[in-house]
């Protein structure tokens, strides 16, 4: 055995413990028996006298330690493989399943059931990192995979509020609740909400009906139940209802026009979050 400089690196599973003591004798390398060798409260100890010993059991199953140790690098490799694929096929899912609006970002609660568990937490964990540039915990992993299967509601890492209603899940940031409150309190309803090129058509259909377009509230009525049996067979997601477009008389709670309703007042407005 070659004198090393400096320290003496022991590789575990090569020497035995005559070896060393051999060799240090022979360098006249004084030593001395730790005390507190055998108590296995230390994390070193647990190793010698619990690890080593089994590892050494386990490995007459494979031939060997050599052999144990090439099985436990193959075994490696093929997990952290899998890692990379679970990696890629979470990145390829969002891109195609995942809608990014100003508002919020959505996706379907059935298609996220589908996915494995460990591609479900990658695709967690990069959405996290994309909208709120934060990680999630092995508890809020947890709770936001509860907070999908049941349907509830709940406020994770960086402020990301957690929706599921009508079959889709909504992530909205601090940032897109700002988004959804400047809409509300904007005076431009028309510029935000009117089609390219319909100002004038859509400002000469409100003068005919003596009436104005604003946003959903509370307590709003529908005048005929054709419009209520359209919007209830719509179902839409609670998050879209408070952004929803209506025509009604300046202070009335009867709705002229809802959005569901495709006529001329539908010909010249649009959900600026939707696909065109």
């Amino acid at each position: 055995m070659t004198p090393q400089t400096g320290h003496l690196v022991r590789p575990l599973l090569s020497l035995s413990k005559s070896d060393l003591s051999r060799f240090a004798k022979d360098q006249q390398i004084k030593h001395i028996e730790d005390e507190s060798n055998g108590d296995c409260r230390y994390f070193r100890n647990q190793i010698r006298h619990k690890v080593i010993p089994n590892l050494v059991e386990v490995s007459s199953q494979y031939g060997g330690e050599s052999k144990l140790l090439r099985r436990v690098t193959e075994l490696t490799s093929e997990i952290h493989q899998l890692r990379k694929e679970n990696t890629v096929q979470a990145s390829e899912w969002i891109l195609q399943r995942v809608t990014r609006t100003p508002f919020w970002v959505s996706f379907s609660r059935e298609e996220w059931l589908l996915l494995s568990s460990q591609v479900r937490k990658q695709v967690a964990l990069q959405l996290w990192a994309l909208v709120a540039h934060e990680t999630l915990e092995t508890k809020e992993l947890s709770l936001l995979g509860n907070v999908i299967e049941r349907q509830k509601a709940a406020s994770l890492s960086g402020r990301v509020s957690v929706r599921v209603s009508c079959g889709l899940v909504y992530l909205l940031t601090p940032e897109n609740q700002q988004a959804i409150e400047k809409v509300r309190t904007s005076r431009s309803l028309l510029d935000f909400y009117c089609r390219r090129g319909s100002k004038l058509k859509l400002k000469a259909l409100l003068k005919r009906s003596q009436a104005e377009v604003r946003l959903l509230q509370p307590g709003d009525r529908f005048r005929t139940k054709k419009m209520k049996r359209l919007c209830l067979e719509l179902a839409i997601p609670a998050p879209e209802r408070a952004l929803l477009p209506v025509v009604a008389k300046p202070g009335s709670k009867d709705l002229l026009w809802h959005f569901p309703i495709q006529d001329a007042f539908g010909d010249c407005l649009k959900l600026p979050w939707k696909k065109k």
